[in-house]
Parts: C-alpha cells; structure tokens; sequence
C-alpha cells in the first residue's frame, strides 16, 4: 500500500501511481472523514489500523512533509529511503544504502538509523518505466537551438549544489579545452546564479557567450533529448545529480564524479560503479579535469572509447535500470531486518547479498 498526504502532482502522475500499486491511501482524506482531524496522530492511527511490517519514508526531512507521523511509530519497522541524509532521530529504525555511497567509517559517524547495505547502488529509478522506447529520431543540437560545433560540457543540477571550487574547476577546463561551452538550466534562483558565475566568469577573462543558460524542456522526453546531447556531464562536489545522474546515464553521457565524504555527495560514484564505469570516478579535482579533458580529446583512446561505448549501452543492459532486480534485493533485505528485530536483535546492520 502507498499513503499520500500531500500530493499536488499533475493528474497524469496520481492516476499512474494508482495503477500501478495494489493500494493507495489518501490519509488527508481519510482522516478528514473518519476522525475530522488530519493531524499526524490521527495519519499515524489509521496506518496502524493496517499492521504494517514495514513502512517506508520516501521524502525524508523536507518542506511540508509530514515526519511527525513517524514519531507515533505505526509501523513496525521504519525506514529511510531515497532521502540523501540521517533524519537524526529515534522514529526511523533502517536506513537503506550501499557500501560507495555510505562507507562503513561513514555510518558510523553520521547515521541515526541501522543501515540496510545493499549490492550494487541503492538508489532506485523507474527509466525503463517512463522511456521504455527511446527516442523515435535522433536529437540534433539545432532543434533546442545550441552551438552546431564544439564541445558541450554540461551541468543540470540545482544551483544550489554548484560550488566556487566546482566552478573554478569547471573554468578551468574551458580554458584548456578550445571551442567548449558549459550548459546550465534556467531551475529555481537562475538570475541570481546566472550574474553570480557570469561574475567568475568575466574574472577568468572567458567569453560569457561560452556560458549558456537553457530553459525548461517541456516534458521529460525533451529533457532526455536535449541531455543526450551533450558530451560530457560535469557533477558537483558536496552534493551530487542524484535524479539528473540517473537520466543523464539512460541518455548515454559520460558523467564525471568527484566523490566528497557524505552520502549526498557519493551517490553518482554508487551509480558508476554499480555500472562498472569506475573509469568516470576523479580521485582528486586534477584528476577531475584530467578524466574530463580525456573524454573530450578529438583523438579519444581506444579505453575511453571503450567506456563511451559502455555509457551508451547502459539503457539496455544496465544493472542500475534494472528495477525488477532492485525490488528483489529489498524485499531480501527487509526481511532480514525484520527477522533480526524479531529475535531481539535490534543494533545490528545488514549487509545483503545478492
């Protein structure tokens, strides 16, 4: 079963989530009915009507999410997933990893929760799901109107994650590699970022024109198009792509990854790996700009090729799209955990395999 409590997504996404699980329970509704009062008591009540062996958060400590339900402790085992941090508290029993994205030095020090460590990444998607097809023609630059020539070096996450040190680095490439361009999406806080890089950039003595802020595709279909176009995916440092990571790997683009000390910014690194495309992964910010100058190179290495081969065949056959095997390995998992707690065995964590 799936509870909602504060949906605002388009039709399309609710009726989709409708279909596609056995049950869904809209306790804003519910409890408006039943008790008069959508309080995060009464949300945890009618959830405990269920029995619930385990209940999974999907959104973590954000805005207008409702975590109080937890505290009143309706399901039996608790669990964080997909949110990239500790909810630093009692309420939450598992927090569900992999060894690259929370090593064990890691958990230990930052992590309320037990952790649930999972065999290749744990960060779960739905592409084959939403772009089972691919694309009908092939994308062409001229459609979403970008440099005919040269080379395309993009980032798309939030600005909010782009840091000066990233930055500097990524500058620092452009310098180095002639007729480049770095692509950025007009996302929330573009004109105060646009005027904050384009400051940097005037500093650097390089051509604001070589900077290009593209608007919001109008559905997910253009957003994979016009990613597959670009040449080389730049990630940021202290928190990485995370969702942009997943498309930009179905669209076939090599991602560049920097690794920090913190599941938020680990999380691109667990997603190569899993892919067996360590190659992509910089020791250090030399190695950052080495690795992304390798994969832009007019005459690549027969390895480099070798990889760009194995980023575009990762929609087909990659562990990482694998949604069917995913599920397997979790359900193995909660198991374990719920055995264990069962016994009494409550401090432990669980290392699955596969």
């Amino acid at each position: 079963a799936i509870y909602g409590h504060h949906h605002k997504d388009s039709e399309e996404d609710v009726d989709r989530i409708l279909s596609e699980t056995d049950e869904f329970i809209d306790l804003q509704r519910v409890c408006a009915i039943e008790f008069s009062n959508t309080s995060d008591y009464h949300m945890a009540i009618k959830i405990n009507e269920h029995e619930i062996d385990v209940l999974v958060d999907l959104v973590g400590m954000i805005l207008n999410h409702r975590h109080g339900i937890f505290i009143y402790r309706p399901g039996k085992m608790q669990v964080n997933m997909v949110y990239a941090a500790t909810t630093g508290g009692p309420s939450i029993d598992l927090f569900v990893t992999d060894r690259v994205a929370t090593p064990p030095d890691l958990h230990a020090a930052t992590l309320s929760e037990r952790v649930l460590v999972l065999p290749g990444s744990h960060f779960i998607n739905n592409q084959k799901d939403l772009m089972p097809q691919g694309f009908s023609s092939p994308p062409t630059r001229q459609e979403f109107s970008l440099p005919l020539s040269g080379v395309l070096l993009a980032c798309f996450n939030a600005f909010f994650k782009i840091t000066p040190d990233i930055l500097d680095l990524w500058l620092h490439i452009l310098l180095s590699v002639p007729q480049s361009f770095l692509l950025f999406v007009k996302y929330q806080y573009h004109q105060a970022a646009r005027r904050n890089i384009l400051q940097v950039v005037k500093q650097k003595n390089i051509s604001s024109a070589r900077i290009i802020f593209m608007n919001r595709t109008a559905s997910l279909r253009d957003h994979m198009r016009r990613t597959s176009l670009s040449d080389v995916y730049l990630d940021t440092r202290l928190y990485n792509a995370h969702t942009i990571a997943v498309d930009v790997l179905w669209s076939g683009v090599p991602i560049v990854a920097l690794p920090g000390t913190s599941l938020a910014s680990r999380v691109t690194a667990s997603l190569l790996l899993a892919s067996r495309l360590g190659c992509a992964i910089a020791r250090d910010p030399h190695d950052y700009v080495d690795l992304t100058r390798a994969w832009v190179r007019a005459r690549p290495s027969a390895a480099n090729a070798r990889a760009r081969e194995a980023f575009k065949n990762l929609r087909r056959d990659g562990e990482i799209f694998d949604g069917d095997r995913f599920a397997r390995k979790l359900e193995k998992g909660f198991l374990i955990a719920l055995d264990a707690k069962d016994a009494g065995n409550v401090g432990s964590n669980y290392l699955v395999s596969e």
